[in-house]
């Protein structure tokens, strides 16, 4: 019985890969599925029933063995598959939190920009109002000051001099 390695088999007569079970070429051909033994199908001719039975027996151990683990990765698969569906939606609901919480900050930014041009407003009305009472003010106290020194430069004629 020969059983060869994959990359070591260089045959002009066609082989049987026991791992997945195909007839491969005549020249060196790699079947792909990383099984590590092969036989030719002179070889599998000249076996007996036993023999053959202990090479089936043993690529349907590998090929159990491949399946398991072929299960165990499309279990990771789905739960990573799963994780990362589950961080994309947390993602997604951050985002939208960012954006309405966002919004708020600009609507409040633009609340407040607008109640203090109001007041800005309503305190230029009222230094506007001040300075027209103050210049109302010195006005009148100029004509009374000039009222004031109008009558001390005049004589005046009810008084008595001595």
């Amino acid at each position: 019985m020969i059983l060869t390695m994959h990359s070591a088999l260089i045959s002009a007569t066609p082989y049987y890969c026991l791992s997945c079970q195909k007839i491969m070429g005549a020249v060196f051909e790699d079947c792909g599925d990383g099984g590590s033994s092969a036989i030719t199908l002179a070889d599998l001719r000249t076996l007996n029933d036993s023999d053959v039975a202990a090479e089936l027996t043993n690529a349907l151990k590998r090929e159990k063995k491949l399946k398991s683990r072929v299960q165990e990765l499309v279990t990771a698969l789905e739960r990573l598959t799963k994780s990362s569906e589950v961080r994309h939606q947390q993602s997604a609901e951050f985002v939208n939190d960012l954006k309405r919480a966002n919004s708020n900050l600009v609507a409040a930014y633009e609340k407040a920009k607008k109640k203090h041009q109001n007041k800005l407003k309503k305190l230029e009305s009222q230094m506007m109002a001040m300075v027209e009472r103050h210049e109302t003010q010195v006005r009148m106290l100029k004509q009374r000051i000039a009222l004031l020194e109008e009558e001390n430069s005049r004589p005046h004629t009810n008084e008595t001099s001595l």
